[in-house]
């Protein structure tokens, strides 16, 4: 008898199709259906599969849905007729947050409000940040493809994708998105009420690229690279950018500034990402090790140009 565990190029092929989120109303949070049920079949082919939200699962479950309904949402799925997923609602909330990316963390207690705690910005864009907004701290992000093209954003808890990526899982609580095989642009686990954890990221912004990977953060066109450091901002007055890279605007107050100069400004292959990040991940770990807690930006400065020699 078949098992029930779908193979993963099947499963693959099934969100790709599908546009990474139930067939009828996008939401990115989903099941696999199988049109003439598993019991009947015992198969998991891609074309006789399709992707429904727990709702409509139950309701396909139930017979409050027809086949023939699902039949006609899979040759026409609600997120490649969009563009975009549906939107979805993260449950962010409280006077204190914190963002872990890699070995790193940032933490802020109450802010002020319009205030905005930001671990990283590429020139005006933040990847990711927690605006306080009515006495909560709400996630926002922004993250660009190689091309400059949007293809994530959260906006105050609101959770939408593009369908451009090539692979996408949301499982639990981690959000993954992959460009290609074994090439993952964004691994988050969203750790409610307060926290994010960013084990793996490539965050790209016109030329500039920042990798987390191997419990770094790397700016590959500078050759810098941070980690094992903690930074807690207390009360935010105002959008404090932690790390800003490249030219941040006037507007911005930030503790450390990166500045990325034109002629270094280009499109970076995976490779010399992996390359850079694998040659620092050793000797940033021993440099930094004094470090590891309440770093001031003159440490962070003075390990940076260390590694930068």
């Amino acid at each position: 008898m078949a098992s029930r565990d779908i193979p993963e190029d099947v499963a693959r092929e099934v969100r790709q199709r599908c546009g990474f989120g139930c067939v009828i109303c996008g939401l990115p949070l989903y099941e696999y259906e199988h049109l003439e049920g598993f019991a009947t079949v015992h198969r998991h082919l891609a074309d006789e599969m399709t992707l429904l939200c727990n709702l409509h699962h139950a309701e396909r479950t139930k017979r409050l849905l027809t086949l023939d309904a699902v039949r006609a949402a899979n040759d026409n799925p609600h997120n490649r007729r969009n563009g975009v997923s549906t939107p979805y609602d993260l449950h962010y909330t409280g006077s204190a947050c914190r963002v872990r990316l890699g070995s790193m963390t940032f933490a802020a207690d109450v802010g002020a409000a319009g205030a905005a705690l930001i671990p990283v910005t590429i020139d005006e864009n933040a990847p990711i940040w927690f605006a306080f907004e009515d006495g909560h701290y709400l996630l926002n992000a922004k993250l660009f493809d190689v091309n400059d093209q949007v293809i994530l954003r959260i906006t105050n808890n609101q959770l939408v994708y593009s369908v451009l990526p090539w692979d996408i899982t949301f499982v639990g609580r981690t959000l993954i998105l992959r460009e290609a095989k074994r090439r993952i642009l964004l691994e988050i686990s969203f750790q409610l009420p307060n926290e994010i954890v960013i084990d793996r990221a490539v965050f790209r912004y016109k030329g500039v690229t920042v990798v987390v990977s191997s419990g770094l953060l790397g700016i590959v066109n500078t050759r810098n690279a941070f980690a094992n450091f903690t930074i807690s901002a207390g009360s935010i007055p105002s959008r404090v950018s932690l790390i800003a890279v490249g030219d941040p605007p006037d507007s911005m107050q930030w503790l450390l500034n990166v500045p990325v100069r034109q002629g270094q400004r280009r499109a970076i292959s995976r490779q010399e990402s992996l390359a850079f990040v694998r040659a620092q991940a050793k000797q940033i770990r021993e440099t930094l090790a004094h470090v590891e807690r309440d770093a001031t930006a003159a440490e962070i400065i003075a390990a940076s140009r260390t590694l930068s020699e």
